[in-house]
């Protein structure tokens, strides 16, 4: 996992899920995470995103 997609997958296992959650549960994660990155990324790019 990329340096950037990591307090994004931190704060969402944390948030969501508490110590509730398996490490397999963890890894299967760790691909949705990475596209939300991507949803993120392009959303932003997006002409006036922060008005």
């Amino acid at each position: 996992m990329a340096e950037q997609e990591l307090p994004f997958y931190d704060l969402i296992v944390y948030n969501a899920f508490k110590d509730s959650i398996s490490e397999e549960e963890k890894e299967e994660l760790r691909p949705l995470i990475k596209e939300l990155i991507v949803l993120l990324k392009a959303a932003i790019n997006k002409p006036n995103f922060w008005k």
